[in-house]
């Protein structure tokens, strides 16, 4: 996973993201980051 950020982009509250790899990676990766923004609330 990595976050792109760009200058030429619209600015965006959180950035954009590249979530690659095998599709097991990228669901636990997506379950990392719901988790983690349901604690942020």
């Amino acid at each position: 996973m990595r976050i792109l950020e760009a200058g030429s982009l619209p600015a965006r509250p959180g950035g954009r993201m590249l979530i690659s790899g095998r599709m097991a990676d990228v669901c636990s990766a997506l379950d990392r980051l719901a988790a983690a923004e349901a604690l942020a609330e």
